[in-house]
């Protein structure tokens, strides 16, 4: 990491050295020396403690087909080449499938999936979700108390939507303005934009 002095010439950094736990939280912290410091004269010296927190799991995306699982917080997840399984977990994350047939989850938060190339799975889960299919033939997850989600580049005929604990008679299909609503009772659950409520029909969804 970078370490920025408090002066300007205060030589920060020149000295650093594990300074074991010094707060009690089970994580090492570290000393650094700044012998270019004067806050008690001229060349007086000082040192300052960082405190260590914790890290997340970062996990390595081959070209292969992986598993990658992010983190309580919110998480950046870019799959390669193979057909991946990329589960964001808790946070607000955003969630990239590239090439390969992958599936996306994004877990709980408001999340963003970007199902790239291939064909692919995309499953928000709760909370407010934007999802992108890309190219392919995509399905779309939906469930009921999963959220109100917004996919933005619906392909009649290509992409459907997968209903899980939900029957298609249930369901309540209108146009609202551009965009494609798809209620259950007086529960918003899907919006797909810049699509004609006229060409979705029982053959969308699964």
């Amino acid at each position: 990491f970078r370490i920025d002095g408090v002066a300007a010439v205060d030589r920060s950094g020149f000295s650093v050295s594990s300074a074991g736990d010094i707060n009690g939280d089970g994580i090492d912290d570290l000393i650094i020396g700044a012998y270019g410091a004067d806050p008690n004269g001229t060349f007086s010296g000082s040192s300052y403690v960082v405190f260590g927190r914790p890290i997340r799991d970062i996990t390595i995306p081959s070209p292969f087909d992986d598993i990658l699982k992010g983190t309580a917080g919110d998480d950046t997840i870019r799959a390669l080449g193979g057909d991946d399984v990329v589960r964001g977990l808790g946070g607000d994350d955003r969630l990239f499938g590239q090439a390969g047939n992958d599936t996306l989850r994004g877990g709980d938060g408001n999340d963003i999936l970007l199902g790239g190339t291939g064909n692919d799975r995309l499953d928000g889960g709760p909370g407010n979700d934007v999802i992108t299919t890309g190219a392919g033939r995509d399905i779309i997850v939906i469930r009921q108390n999963d959220g109100f989600d917004r996919v933005t580049d619906f392909q009649n005929n290509r992409d459907r939507i997968d209903l899980v604990g939900i029957r298609f008679g249930q369901l309540t299909i209108r146009q609202r303005q551009d965009d494609v609503l798809i209620k259950l009772d007086n529960t918003n659950l899907l919006l797909l934009e810049n699509t004609n409520a006229s060409a979705i029909d029982r053959a969308d969804f699964v």
